[in-house]
């Protein structure tokens, strides 16, 4: 298809396509087909539909529907909320390296298992979630001594480069 057919047209083809391969079996493609059923590209939204896809693909092993079916249990969106299975989807998108999901694991145990989320938070920041960087070079800031005092420059030294405000004020002072 050309640039000059029209975005409707263009989306109505990758949704018939991308359906065709998530019957298929193929997982990326059902996260994919959910993400369109969600947002309403080619078809009609329908958060039930996509929360299906997602579980298909979610069920294959696939991150990042492991991580969108986490967050929809523990927040309640279309689906009843579920904190255990929440957490037990997000526990096997960060098994299989997700940031996002060692991201908010670390939020969701900071209350109650600083050390777990501590180490959430590091893996995350290690595969370059910004959030992640700053919340472990404050850490460090906080317990700076020799090492940790090195490792808060360099996680906020990370952020900063990446164009981050907070960050660069940090340094700045």
């Amino acid at each position: 298809m050309s640039n000059d057919t029209p975005r409707a047209v263009r989306d109505l083809e990758a949704f018939r396509q991308t359906r065709r391969l998530a019957e298929l079996g193929q997982a990326r493609a059902q996260y994919n087909l959910g993400l369109m059923l969600a947002n309403g590209v080619g078809v009609a939204k329908s958060t039930k539909e996509a929360l299906n896809w997602y579980r298909k693909a979610a069920d294959k092993g696939h991150p990042p529907a492991q991580y969108i079916l986490g967050t929809k249990y523990l927040n309640a969106q279309g689906v009843p909320l579920d904190i255990p299975q929440g957490f037990a989807w997000l526990i096997k998108a960060a098994e299989r390296g997700h940031a996002k999901a060692l991201f908010r694991l670390g939020q969701l145990l900071s209350v109650s298992q600083e050390r777990m989320a501590f180490l959430c938070f590091s893996k995350a920041a290690e595969k370059g979630v910004l959030e992640a960087q700053l919340m472990v070079a404050a850490h460090y800031a906080e317990h700076a001594q020799g090492l940790a005092e090195d490792a808060s420059f360099t996680w906020y030294q990370s952020a900063a480069e990446r164009g981050v405000p907070f960050a660069q004020y940090v340094l700045g002072n």
